[in-house]
């Protein structure tokens, strides 16, 4: 009933046909902020507050830290699917 068996295409709209970009924009601010406390911020601040020298924390585990932490059996399983 939700869709009326509508068209994905029937179903959907664009925004910008019910209301101004700027409608939008304040109205979803609106709403945002009934829940988080939301400040202006211009992009020029926001780049220069920005820490060039950001240290990812993220790595690629090899097979033998992957064992190590307990994952042997799942690398096993894992080989056998690839395989088939």
């Amino acid at each position: 009933m939700y869709r009326r068996a509508r068209d994905h295409l029937e179903f959907i709209c664009r925004m910008k046909e019910y209301m101004p970009r700027s409608v939008f924009i304040d109205r979803t601010i609106e709403a945002v902020e009934t829940h988080f406390s939301v400040r202006p911020v211009r992009l020029e601040a926001m780049e220069t507050d920005l820490n060039p020298r950001f240290a990812h924390s993220t790595k690629l585990l090899t097979k033998q830290e992957l064992e190590a932490a307990g994952f042997e059996s799942r690398l096993k399983t894992s080989s056998l699917s690839h395989s088939l």
